[in-house]
């Protein structure tokens, strides 16, 4: 046995790249290039919101920021995987999605302290990291029927129909009107400002080949809201913790919906989780990056924020 935060970073890197079941096999045919996809010329960056909108429902509710409705190209062109050295496949095609309806987004994730008190309230067993944390940040640990469970409790006590958010959604919510990898630029430089990704503070724990220089202060997770947001006010959309989305896992964008609604089709065995993480490269921690995973399966950098309707 290896000893130590070494052993803890192998175990959670084996347990986030090794194919341990079919729906990890179905997610690395996924990584083969596409043939025959042609992508669309990006568009031009949408408007921003302003004046930024934030609402709470109750005390000790997440924070939500108001998204306006817009249009977006949705997926990963060939020349980021050019660039990134990656084969994001199941990203595309890319293709144009269309949100009709504005609708709120946590600002953040759904902190410990959050997730704790629903715990406590209904009796759901919590598993903690073997890391320490502080109520101030992500909830980790969370399979995708923890969240949606969550959703439910909060839309019980505040009257408002809160949920995961669509795939469609997020990257949208992430993108916030840029065209690039990542909301600060193509270049994962600039990433320890704006993510909480693999770093030399992380290095200070497991030696891994291909860290970046930067350091951004945290070895595991950090307190929410402590790094630059994108231009809708939302921070950690990359890094800290993945984030589980609605929609089943399939392989490809090929029949995904084009209205910005979640795909619920298939045996949704696999979910999707977004963003990537603390313990996650800079290639994983991208817009348009996507990873389909078991539902039931709950891992130290596996979290999650909540979208509401807008409407009344």
């Amino acid at each position: 046995m290896i000893p130590g935060r070494m052993g803890l970073g192998l175990a959670l890197l084996l347990a986030a790249t090794a194919p341990a079941r079919a729906d990890w096999r179905e997610t690395l045919r996924g990584w083969l290039p596409g043939l025959g996809q042609a992508d669309r010329p990006r568009p031009a960056p949408a408007p921003v919101a302003a004046p930024l909108e934030v609402i709470r429902d109750c005390a000790d509710c997440p924070d939500m920021v108001l998204i306006q409705a817009g249009s977006f190209e949705m997926g990963v062109p060939r020349d980021e995987d050019r660039r990134e050295g990656t084969r994001d496949a199941d990203a595309r095609p890319v293709h144009p999605v269309r949100i009709t309806q504005a609708f709120y987004l946590g600002k953040y994730h759904v902190t410990r302290g959050q997730y704790a008190a629903f715990a406590h309230a209904t009796g759901r067993p919590v598993k903690p990291p073997v890391f320490p944390q502080a109520d101030d940040h992500p909830a980790v640990n969370i399979a995708w029927a923890d969240a949606v469970a969550y959703a439910a409790w909060l839309s019980q006590r505040t009257g408002r129909a809160y949920r995961l958010p669509s795939e469609a959604e997020w990257e949208y919510a992430a993108r916030a009107g840029t065209v690039t990898a990542r909301y600060w630029g193509d270049s994962p430089e600039g990433q320890c400002l704006f993510a909480n990704g693999w770093d030399q503070s992380a290095q200070s724990g497991v030696s891994r080949a291909g860290t970046p220089s930067c350091e951004d202060g945290y070895e595991f997770t950090a307190p929410v809201g402590r790094f630059r947001p994108n231009a809708f006010g939302l921070h950690d959309m990359l890094g800290n913790a993945t984030q589980w989305v609605q929609d089943c896992w399939h392989t490809s964008y090929e029949q995904a919906p084009a209205d910005g609604t979640a795909d619920q089709s298939g045996a949704c065995t696999s979910r999707v989780l977004r963003g990537g993480s603390w313990i996650h490269y800079p290639w994983w921690l991208r817009a348009g990056y996507r990873a389909g995973v078991a539902a039931d399966l709950r891992l130290d950098y596996f979290g999650f924020r909540l979208a509401r309707s807008a409407a009344p």
